[in-house]
């Protein structure tokens, strides 16, 4: 199966769980681990699956594990990702965008995929991809990359 099969299947599941934030359910951290899993590598997030059921609660547990980036960085180590300074096509990062918390919107960081030269990440209405400037603050390998 090709990478675009894998992730058009992927993409299919992620928007028949639907779109809005849903703490511990639907949220951009939760979309790059579970593009992990989807490839048959281990639960990035299974550290911290569970641990909040509001946004309030989602935002101190963030805010204590030092932000997005070191969720990330840190979940995806245990998973055994190495990390990757060239993303490719399948891979994983944490990238800052905007996005709109507690009702208002910053630039900040969230899980993302790299496809097709672009990140894409989970939003309020779907998955959309950012602008091709966008770059990673950090990335890690799901897949070898495909020349």
């Amino acid at each position: 199966m090709t990478l675009d099969a894998v992730l058009n299947a992927f993409f299919a599941e992620v928007f028949r769980k639907g779109f809005g934030y849903r703490p511990d359910e639907v949220d951009c951290c939760r979309f790059a681990a579970d593009w992990v899993v989807w490839n048959g590598g281990p639960d990035p997030a299974a550290e911290w699956r569970g641990r909040y059921s509001s946004e309030a609660e989602a935002l101190v547990f963030v805010a204590a594990a030092g932000g997005v980036h070191r969720i990330l960085d840190k979940g995806m180590g245990a998973a055994g990702l190495a990390s990757t300074r060239v993303p490719c096509d399948g891979d994983v990062g944490c990238v800052r965008t905007a996005v709109v918390v507690e009702g208002h919107t910053q630039r900040l960081p969230v899980g993302a995929i790299h496809f097709g030269g672009v990140w894409w990440t989970l939003t309020e209405v779907g998955i959309l991809p950012l602008p091709a400037q966008t770059r990673a603050i950090a990335a890690w390998e799901v897949l070898p990359c495909r020349q």
